[in-house]
Order: structure tokens, then C-alpha cells, then sequence
């Protein structure tokens, strides 16, 4: 979220009249209107009759249906809208009664019937595995086919057709019950114990790859890092150490900074290229957090080391590859019964790359730690922390302190990207918020000589570009997955059912 709020406010300096042009770039459907506020501290949707608060602002979903178009469009509702009650401290700043105006829980209440998809044997519920008839049979049965063009839209169909609380059976996974209600979400939540379910612990190509090439964090039967015992718990504790906390984050602020100030002199050259040049920008800025480097590989006219830009591609190639290996289920099929394909060994060759490169920039950025000819930026980099940790701490190796750091480096690109375009694209579909969002940046930075600063963008003083954010993210989430949980430490019940230990749930985003 740093390196989104800094390189927006850099690119917005430039020149905010450019990034209206991205709508020209973008097939969208622009016909259809959301009815309801979502408040984007809250997630709550509210009536708008009344409010008027510069701090709301929504974006419509539809515009992003990746088959859109204005037939399809419905104008009673934004489809990846999350019903939530308003707290009373949110309904205060917007003066409004959450009582009376905001969706609440009692809504799901008469929700308790569980609905069970359709399913077969090995294939599950992904009839279109079936050769000829599987998407005459997933139509028949109101499961819709999961195609490369419609992320954003097959939890949402699934939903209208199914409801709010239903089991979905997947291929490899099983049953998993899929949840709507915020409130039972929650139940699932804390009743997760010391070793939570992660997200990673389905990422089951890497896991091969990383098992294939012998690397201590995917060791033992629970898959080390992967999975959720103790080891886990360990390699976790040790990389977010110094990266996710507040005050470790306000010290990187600087170097981000500078990295999003020249990466936003490319954006012109970049116009016909957007996705290649955010991916770009977020590698700059990862590494000034990471390494304190300045690799400058956004702007074209600014030299620099073309194993950076190498990295960047094969850091997008492996995450896509990885993506469509765990959401095609014939890809889950074929490595289930230990079949490589021909997609799986070009992702096990852009990994090799991507750890390659990782390894070298972590030793020799290790090399010159200890002999002690670090300057002031990389002295304040998150390596410098990790090594001087490592050293006190020995609760992790060397070897393995760099393999979960190559996971960061590599993760740290399409994410990052995806979050920042999408942020720009909605940006250019509403110029009116886009004008808003100019003005605040723009006050902070004239107070300040021109200059940003790590106070300037907080939520005190960017309060509209923390709302901007947390409202793109939740129209058009980085990739629009559900979260996996379970109810390991004990049985819980869910909309009135008694669940087992060990039920596997998942959160529709």
C-alpha cells in the first residue's frame, strides 16, 4: 500500500490530466450505475440519500466486468460489494444512523440452509473438464465454467445462483463451504489457533518447484513455509519482521520516495504499455525497501543494470503461470496424476531465473554488510535489518533466509502492479474523484515546499487518497480469489450448522 500511495501521489504531480487517456485504452462497460455508497473504511453500503461527505467515494464494478457490456449491466447493485454494519465511530464521522441506513448482519440471518454445488469424482464441480459436453453440463446445472476472461465474474455468478452459503467441490481441495456473511467469517477466524491456513499453502506449483530444487523452507511433510505447523510460524515471524510494522514501514518512506519520483518520468514512454511499466515501478520501488537500491528501470532515459528488467519478466511470467496453474483445472488434474506439462516446465525455467538473480543481489548485498561499506540508504533497507537479525537471532539459516526473501523479491512485482493499475484506471474513469484527489496531494505538497513526506500521506493528512485506495481494491481486488481458511483448533458453528474441525471455508472478496 506504500509504494501505491507514493507512486499515485508521483504520478498525479506529474501530470494529472495524463492518466484520463488510460480510459481510452480500456474496454469497459460505462453504462451501468451502482445505487449504493460503499464506505471505504467500513466496506458498509449505506443509502446516499442525505450524505454528503467528501470523504465517500465508490467506483463502479461493472466497469470492469471483463465481458462486459451494457446489456449484461445491472444497475440494482455492484456485484463484489461486502455487506458490513457501519461502526458507530465511521457512522459518526459521516453522520449518518448506522442503524437505520446501513446493511447489517440481521440481513443474512433467515440465510441458514447450506446448498451444496454439483459434483463428480476427481473432476468435482468443473464440468468443463468433461471433453464436448462439460460446458452444456456446467450450464444445466448453473456452475459456470471458470475461463481466463472471467475472474472477476464466476464467484459472482456463483453467488447469484447458489447463495450466500454453499460447498463448492474443487479438484485436488475437495468440498470447500463458501462464505458471504462478514459475521462468519469471523467464527472461522478465531477458531484458526496458532497455525492459520494461509493462502500460500495452496500454491502448489511452487511448492514442486521448490521441493524439485531441494530448498529448505518446502521441507517435511507439512511443506516448511507452506505449510502450518511451527516451521511456518518461524519463517514468518523472521520475514515480516522489520517489513510489515508501521514504524519500519515510516522508515522506508524516503527511498520510496525518490523511486517513485523517477519512475514517474517514464510514464509517457510507457503510454501504450501500462501493465509493462507499473511492473516496472514496483520493482523499483520493492528494491529500495529490500536492498536501498535505486535501480531506476522506469525511466527509460535513466541507465541501468538490464538484469533488473530481466528479473522483472520472469518474476511476471512465473507469477502468471502460477496463477493459471492453481484457477485451470486440467493443470490441477495433470500434475495430480505427476504429468508435467508443457506450461508448468516454462514456469519451473522462469523461477530458476527469478532465484537466480535473487540469490545474487542477496549475497552480494550480504558481502558488502560484512564489510561494513554499506551507505545511509541501504544501511536503512530491510536486508541490513534481516542479516544483523539473523546473526543475533540464529533462529533461521543464511540459505534459508534467502529463500524466503527470494519469495518476497518475487511477489513484490504483479501484485503491486495490478493494485497500482487498477487504482489509475478507475482514476480515469472518475475524473471528479481523480480532480479531488489532485487538490488534497497537492495542498500536502505545497505545504511542504514540493516535497512529499511520510506525513503527508498519512491518513490524517490524505484522508481521500486512503478512501481512493481502499475503494479500488475493494471494485477490483488484485486478482479476485477467494481466501481459504479453516476452523483447525476446534468445531464451530456456521449459520446455524455444526461444522467440524478441520472444515475447509472460503471467504468470497
Amino acid at each position: 500500500l506504500l509504494q501505491v500511495y507514493l507512486l499515485t501521489t508521483s504520478m498525479l504531480r506529474v501530470s494529472s490530466s495524463k492518466l484520463s487517456r488510460v480510459a481510452h485504452r480500456v474496454s469497459v462497460s460505462t453504462q451501468s450505475q451502482c445505487l449504493s455508497v460503499i464506505n471505504p473504511v467500513t466496506n458498509a453500503r449505506t443509502d446516499t440519500t442525505g450524505i454528503n461527505n467528501t470523504h465517500i467515494i465508490w467506483f463502479n464494478s461493472n466497469y470492469f466486468s471483463t465481458k462486459s457490456s451494457a446489456s449484461e449491466s445491472k444497475a440494482s447493485s455492484c456485484p463484489f460489494s461486502q455487506a458490513r454494519e457501519l461502526s458507530s465511530e465511521a457512522a459518526a464521522t459521516l453522520g449518518i444512523n448506522s442503524t437505520s441506513s446501513a446493511v447489517t448482519n440481521n440481513d443474512f440471518e433467515q440465510i441458514t440452509t447450506l446448498k451444496e454445488t454439483p459434483a463428480l469424482p476427481i473432476i468435482g464441480s468443473f464440468f468443463q473438464l468433461i471433453p464436448f459436453v462439460g460446458k452444456h453440463i456446467s450450464k444445466h446445472y448453473g456452475v459456470p465454467t471458470m475461463e481466463e476472461d472471467n475472474a472477476y465474474e464466476f464467484y459472482s455468478e456463483l453467488n447469484r445462483n447458489f447463495g450466500d452459503f454453499y460447498t463448492l467441490t474443487i479438484p485436488g481441495m475437495g468440498a470447500v463451504h463458501i462464505l458471504n456473511d462478514p459475521a462468519e467469517m469471523m467464527k472461522v477466524l478465531r477458531s484458526e489457533g496458532s497455525y492459520p491456513r494461509g493462502g500460500i499453502s495452496v500454491l502448489t506449483p511452487f511448492i514442486k518447484w521448490a521441493k524439485s530444487r531441494n530448498m529448505n523452507i518446502s521441507k517435511g511433510q507439512d511443506n516448511g513455509f507452506f505449510g502450518q505447523g511451527e516451521t511456518w510460524r518461524t519463517f514468518r515471524t523472521f520475514l515480516q519482521s522489520d517489513l510489515l510494522s508501521p514504524q519500519a514501514a515510516k522508515g522506508y518512506v524516503p527511498g520510496v520516495i525518490e523511486a517513485a519520483e523517477v519512475a514517474s518520468k517514464g510514464a509517457s514512454h510507457y503510454s501504450d504499455d501500462l501493465n509493462n511499466y507499473l511492473n516496472l515501478c514496483a520493482f523499483d520501488m520493492f528494491q529500495t525497501i529490500m536492498f536501498g537500491e535505486f535501480t531506476k528501470i522506469a525511466d527509460p532515459n535513466t541507465p541501468t543494470d538490464p538484469v533488473n528488467e530481466e528479473f522483472v519478466t520472469n518474476s511476471v511470467l512465473s507469477l502468471n503461470l502460477m496463477v493459471r496453474h492453481i484457477t485451470d483445472k486440467s493443470e490441477v488434474l495433470k500434475a495430480s496424476i505427476g504429468y508435467t506439462t508443457p506450461s508448468y516446465t516454462k514456469f519451473e525455467g522462469a523461477m530458476d531465473i527469478v532465484n537466480k538473480i535473487a540469490n545474487q543481489k542477496i549475497l552480494a548485498f550480504k558481502e558488502k554488510w560484512e564489510r561494513g561499506e554499506l551507505n545511509e540508504n541501504e544501511k536503512a533497507s530491510y536486508f541490513a535489518r534481516a542479516f544483523e537479525r539473523q546473526k543475533q537471532e540464529g533462529t533461521v539459516s543464511v540459505k534459508e533466509m534467502m529463500e524466503i526473501s527470494m519469495i518476497s523479491l518475487n511477489a513484490g512485482v504483479d501484485t503491486t502492479s495490478s493494485f497500482i493499475c487498477w487504482a489509475l484506471v478507475h482514476l480515469s474513469l472518475n475524473p471528479s474523484v481523480q480532480q479531488q484527489l489532485y487538490d488534497e496531494l497537492k495542498q500536502n505538497v505545497d505545504e511542504t515546499d514540493g516535497k512529499l513526506s511520510a506525513d503527508a500521506l498519512t491518513k490524517k493528512k490524505s484522508p481521500y487518497l486512503h478512501a481512493v485506495l481502499r475503494e479500488s481494491h475493494r471494485a477490483t481486488p488484485v486478482h479476485p480469489t477467494t481466501m481459504t481458511k479453516s476452523n483447525s483448533s476446534k468445531e464451530i458453528e456456521i449459520h446455524g450448522i455444526t461444522m467440524p474441525k478441520g472444515t475447509v471455508f472460503s471467504f468470497e472478496t
